[in-house]
């Protein structure tokens, strides 16, 4: 897996690819992005930054938003395919969004746990092709 991190104007930018750089013709082909914002709460991107109620802990969440300039690849594919996914309450909502829960950020499990997010997302892209 490889990763590349970049701060925009409004957001984190977080690409996360499969496919080997060595192998790669020209460029990476991204396999998912999560990208929180900078700060506060942003609906429209597909990563954020969860904190458990009473406690320090947080976590990189995603909304199932993918991409990848191919008709039929999105959060509809995606949530017909993807294996879980939690309900979360979000500031300022009555209503629950359906979110995946990446990893705990800093945990020693983060790596992993990111690492098979990208590989499952991968696999319902391919599983579309």
């Amino acid at each position: 897996m490889w990763a590349l991190f970049k701060k925009l104007e409004n957001r984190y930018w977080n690409c996360f690819g499969v496919q080997r750089p060595d192998a790669a013709p020209k460029s990476l082909q991204i396999t998912v992005e999560a990208n929180p914002p900078l700060e506060g709460l942003d609906r429209k991107m597909g990563g954020a930054i969860a904190r458990e109620p009473g406690s320090a802990r947080r976590y990189l969440v995603h909304r199932g938003r993918i991409g990848g300039g191919q008709k039929g690849i999105g959060a509809e594919l995606f949530w017909s395919r993807f294996r879980g996914g939690v309900q979360m309450r979000e500031p300022g909502r009555t209503d629950m969004s359906r979110v995946v829960v990446v990893g705990e950020i800093g945990a020693a499990s983060f790596t992993r746990d990111l690492a098979a997010f990208v590989h499952e997302v991968g696999r319902i892209k391919r599983a579309a092709s």
